[in-house]
């Protein structure tokens, strides 16, 4: 997590807040937070993803249809857990 705000801080020096290497940041970090359990965190910057990269690559992009789906699976995997039964 550390490396990965490292990274988006780097990139935001370097670049304009909406470019594409700064939404590749948020979306690492979308990832990192999806792994630690972190969801809302996760969102927000599957959200910032999600703007840069339609101001950038237009709506009808492939990285922009991936990112849709990380949001996708984080939102629709917390109400699965209400209505997933397991049998053994």
């Amino acid at each position: 997590m550390k490396f990965g705000k490292k990274a988006l801080d780097l990139r935001l020096k370097k670049f304009d807040s909406n470019h594409p290497e700064v939404g590749n940041s948020y979306d690492i970090l979308g990832d990192i937070n999806y792994k630690k359990g972190d969801k809302m965190e996760a969102k927000k910057c599957y959200e910032n993803t999600l703007s840069i990269y339609t101001q950038k690559f237009g709506e009808n992009n492939q990285k922009i249809q991936e990112v849709m789906l990380k949001l996708k699976n984080l939102l629709f995997g917390k109400k699965r857990k209400f209505y997933f039964v397991v049998k053994n």
